[in-house]
């Protein structure tokens, strides 16, 4: 028999299984409230720091952009910096690569030369030796009708999606970082 879903109290209808203050914070920061995005995302990153939790890294991004587009650039940058930091402490390389990439792209777009200068070489500290030759290749994420076919942002939570970001579950079916929502083509 097939009982019928009750949301937990706090729970917004729509977009079950999210917090949400992870929602309000993607809506803020859609809405153009980068002031207001910021503090929610430093809010949830700092309590999913205490439980280790897999989204850090995103809402430190997240947080880091939004003080960027409100002007507030080393506060920006020290977000971005501890989002690298986790990455490194996870050893997910890749993802620190593509991170790092995106994130000196868009600095250099919006004409903060010396600010992707910084995050490029905060980098070359953080990646082994070993390792090394891989900090200045770009990823290559493969192009398959299921990428194309992903939302540009998280029917639960509302945080942007990216083919590079997600975790894919297989070649359909792709995990958001920042909720865990399951997403299917």
């Amino acid at each position: 028999m097939f009982r019928r879903r009750i949301p937990r109290a706090g729970r917004m209808p729509g977009r079950i299984g999210s917090h949400p203050k992870l929602q309000q914070a993607n809506d803020l920061l859609g809405a153009g409230d980068f002031q207001g995005a910021s503090q929610l995302f430093d809010e949830l990153a700092q309590s999913a720091m205490t439980r280790n939790g897999p989204a850090v890294p995103h809402l430190l991004i997240q947080a880091g952009r939004a003080k960027i587009l409100t002007g507030q650039i080393p506060e920006g940058i020290k977000n971005i910096k501890g989002a690298l930091d986790v990455f490194a402490q996870r050893r997910e390389w890749m993802r620190l690569i593509r991170t790092r990439s995106r994130a000196v792209q868009q600095l250099r777009e919006n004409g903060m030369e010396q600010e992707a200068v910084d995050i490029e070489s905060y980098l070359s500290d953080l990646i082994p030796t070993e390792l090394s030759s891989l900090q200045h290749e770009e990823p290559v994420t493969p192009i398959s009708k299921a990428i194309s076919r992903l939302p540009v942002s998280c029917p639960g939570c509302g945080g942007p999606i990216r083919s590079d970001q997600v975790e894919w579950v297989d070649e359909v079916t792709a995990e958001c970082p920042y909720c865990g929502r399951i997403m299917r083509n």
